[in-house]
């Protein structure tokens, strides 16, 4: 199906959630952009205003909005990946591998049809997944 709309990219800074703001990216923003992209780089609470989960409500929060809204700035919202630096990485990839996350936000997992993460805060994510699987499918050990 062709569209007159542009893909979207959701660029989610990094910092540690301690340091970091959309500010500092615009140089990102410009480069994605240069490639065909609308491009929307949301804030996020950081600490010591926010805490975790707060920086992945907030992302989603973000994503749920970009799906509701992009097609007036000329965005597909069929067409929204992320991509996040560092902990930036791990938000979007928590976004993209939890549903929870998302349906907290209004929204649905769904709307995002791909990740590009920077820096090896994700494995962090595909850890927890993982973990989170393996207690879900091995059942708790009973009293001899």
């Amino acid at each position: 199906k062709r569209t007159d709309k542009l893909p979207v990219l959701v660029f989610l800074y990094g910092g540690g959630w301690y340091s970091g703001a959309r500010d500092d990216y615009g140089f990102a923003g410009r480069a994605f952009a240069k490639q065909g992209f609308v491009v929307v780089i949301p804030d996020y609470r950081i600490v010591p205003e926010g805490h975790w989960p707060d920086f992945l409500h907030d992302s989603a929060a973000a994503v749920a909005w970009t799906n509701a809204h992009i097609a007036s700035y000329g965005g597909d919202p069929d067409r929204i990946a992320l991509s996040g630096h560092s902990a930036g990485a791990y938000n979007a990839m928590m976004l993209a591998l939890d549903p929870r996350w998302m349906k907290a936000a209004g929204s649905d997992a769904s709307v995002i049809r791909g990740v590009a993460a920077l820096a090896a805060t994700p494995i962090v994510a595909a850890n927890h997944m993982a973990a989170d699987i393996a207690r879900s499918a091995i059942p708790p050990l009973q009293p001899a």
